[in-house]
């Protein structure tokens, strides 16, 4: 499983789970936690919505990969920015 995916189904078990005990606190019970991993079908529904909008989940700061992707033209800001998103396709 890719980073992004398991950071997406932690988050999606949290409010699940934490959904989880609020309705079995009202009958007087507990749910048992389900772990994140159970929840990676859901965590790649919602990259791939993302990614069918035409948006990427990108690092904030360029990995060394995509710096070393952009030739360095400064009249050219869009290649840069297609040489490092093409880059993100490669594991460091």
């Amino acid at each position: 499983m890719t980073d992004h995916i398991a950071v997406v189904a932690r988050a999606i078990a949290i409010i699940c789970n934490e959904r989880g005990q609020e309705l079995a606190s009202k009958v007087g019970a507990q749910a048992p936690p389900i772990p994140w991993q159970a929840f990676e079908r859901e965590a790649k529904a919602a990259i791939a919505a993302l990614e069918a909008q035409g948006l990427v989940i990108v690092p904030r700061e360029p990995t060394k990969a995509m710096l070393d992707a952009v030739e360095w033209d400064f009249g050219n800001i869009p290649v840069w920015w297609q040489a490092m998103l093409a880059a993100l396709e490669v594991k460091e």
